[in-house]
């Protein structure tokens, strides 16, 4: 059974991918935060709500897209 997508119209489509589009930039970022001692928890905890994020815009979007594995493989790549 296919999923049906909650994005009600292709400006909302547009605008949660663009959103999400910032996801795996920012997740590179708070990995390379993590990595300061002083900063690593923080930078995991971000990061992590960052690609649950990310990955929830894009299934809001388009649930049976490609974009999911395009997010997927980005968002799980630092």
């Amino acid at each position: 059974m296919p999923r049906i997508a909650t994005a009600t119209s292709s400006r909302q489509v547009r605008r949660l991918t663009t959103m999400a589009f910032f996801g795996p930039p920012v997740i590179v970022g708070l990995s390379l935060l993590a990595a300061n001692p002083d900063w690593s928890g923080l930078g995991l905890v971000l990061g992590t709500f960052t690609l649950i994020a990310t990955l929830s815009l894009l299934i809001t979007a388009a649930p049976n897209g490609w974009l999911i594995v395009g997010g997927v493989i980005v968002g799980s790549s630092p």
